[in-house]
């Protein structure tokens, strides 16, 4: 069983980091501008931001990670991730009431405008991205279907749930999908809860997005199908981000509180399984 601990992220990056093994305050690769190793940020914003857990009958403190806009984390180098068209999943714990659409950001850089004026996409980036999960290993943009990461936000430039926002959806790169419509499914809800679990898994023409309220209850079913049309097969690379897109985007904020990535695709009695034991851990401001 998954215990809701600040260790699972500092083991997952050990993992594939052994270098942090070592030294947990060792940088991972910043994004241009930044100065803040992972665990430092999640210190730094500790303060005011202190949850009270409940794990077996032993109270602890969880220190979320802080994203605020301009900051970003990656690992472009790591073990066991799934890349290609092989199965993943990939679940987080988010703040539910700290997100945005963001703010504007000229894309800049001619090959990038060139770019988005061929595929007919904005020139702007709005709150992109407040993702977790897979991306580019280059850093940059390399097409469709080369990143899988679960996304929470409310922005709207390429598609949305219903409501307001803020959603769960995917991000797979040149595009936030809420379902197979890249516009809007109204069947993936805004989300209410101060804290969410987010799910995204995937395998061969087959993902789904899923959610609930990591203090209570159960997992919803907000899409499950076949993958966007351009998206299958997929060309996933394998590193993995948290708080930015794959293009190093980083104009999203939003607050972390635990993530884990699977290799294969997990099952919704898995995940069952897992939410109840998030729940039974008593996440509580």
């Amino acid at each position: 069983m998954i215990s809701p601990d600040v260790a699972i992220i500092s083991l997952q990056l050990r993992k594939v980091v052994p270098e942090l093994a070592q030294d947990p305050t060792a940088p991972i690769t910043r994004l241009q501008r930044l100065e803040h190793p992972f665990i430092s940020t999640a210190r730094r914003h500790m303060v005011g931001r202190q949850l009270l857990l409940s794990a077996e009958s032993k109270l602890t403190h969880l220190a979320g990670v802080y994203i605020a806009s301009g900051d970003g984390y990656r690992i472009d180098k790591t073990n066991g991730v799934a890349t290609g068209d092989a199965a993943e999943g990939i679940y987080a714990i988010f703040d539910g009431t700290h997100y945005n659409g963001g703010k504007n950001q000229w894309l800049g850089m001619a090959a990038r405008l060139e770019r988005c004026l061929a595929n007919l996409q904005p020139l702007l980036s709005v709150g992109c991205c407040f993702d977790y999960g897979n991306a580019e290993t280059g850093n940059g943009d390399t097409g469709a279907g080369h990143m899988e990461a679960v996304y929470f936000g409310n922005i709207r430039v390429w598609g949305s749930g219903a409501g307001n926002g803020p959603w769960i959806m995917a991000d797979l790169e040149n595009g936030l999908f809420s379902g197979y419509n890249p516009k809007q499914n109204t069947a993936d809800p805004t989300i209410t809860s101060r804290f969410v679990t987010a799910i995204v898994k995937g395998e061969s023409n087959q993902w789904a997005i899923r959610g609930g309220n990591s203090a209570s209850g159960s997992l919803s079913t907000y899409y499950s199908g076949v993958r966007p049309s351009g998206y299958n097969p997929m060309h996933k690379e394998g590193a993995i981000i948290l708080g930015i897109g794959g293009d190093n985007s980083h104009g999203a904020v939003g607050t972390f509180y635990e993530g884990v990535m699977t290799s294969g695709y997990p099952s919704d009695a898995t995940e069952n399984s897992v939410q109840a034991n998030i729940v039974a851990a008593k996440y509580t401001t």
